[in-house]
């Protein structure tokens, strides 16, 4: 699968709270640890090439309401060789091309762009979240989704849970900042 493939599976697809501490759990495997506080962890792939071949590699979900669980994913791809700006101009113009609405895109830093948008798909209106964390050669992309609905009473968990994303330090388990 392509890199936008990947984007398209952590952004644009709809997928069935604090700031990360001590005790969050770290994916020491994959070098990040995220709060997983209040969230079920529904699976953590241990395919070891995941980082290479552009893989969920973290699902944490929230209790379902109204037949859709609440959830974040982390997904680790190859980044283009063109960067994290030319990655986002790809994913813009899908979105444009798909009916995918765009509600807020920054770069936070040449290594970090954060948005938002929402789209529709099979009679729901789907929200997303997304963090995309270039680090060396991979990107991180790290994406709350719910519905609509739930979004407006979730979304500063799901937020939060996306915020306490951090890179771990080289050989020690203590959180580095982003």
């Amino acid at each position: 699968m392509t890199w936008l493939g990947h984007v398209l599976l952590a952004v644009a697809i709809p997928i069935a709270v604090s700031a990360a501490d001590q005790n969050a759990p770290q994916f020491k495997s994959y070098g990040f640890t995220i709060d997983t506080a209040g969230f079920l962890i529904q699976s953590i792939p241990t395919d070891t090439d995941a980082r290479a071949s552009g893989k969920e590699v973290a699902r944490l979900s929230l209790p379902p309401t109204n037949g859709y669980a609440p959830n974040v994913i982390v997904l680790i791809q190859s980044c283009p060789p063109a960067g994290l700006a030319k990655f986002s101009e790809v994913a813009k113009e899908y979105f444009r091309d798909n009916n995918i609405a765009l509600l807020d895109s920054h770069f936070v830093s040449d290594s970090e762009w954060v948005l938002e948008c929402n789209t529709s798909s099979q009679g729901a209106v789907y929200h997303f979240y997304t963090r995309v964390l270039r680090k060396e050669d991979k990107l991180y992309l790290t994406t709350a989704t719910a519905t609509a609905d739930q979004w407006t009473t979730l979304s500063a968990k799901l937020k939060s849970c996306v915020d306490s994303f951090l890179f771990l330090k080289p050989d020690n388990p203590t959180p580095a900042s982003n």
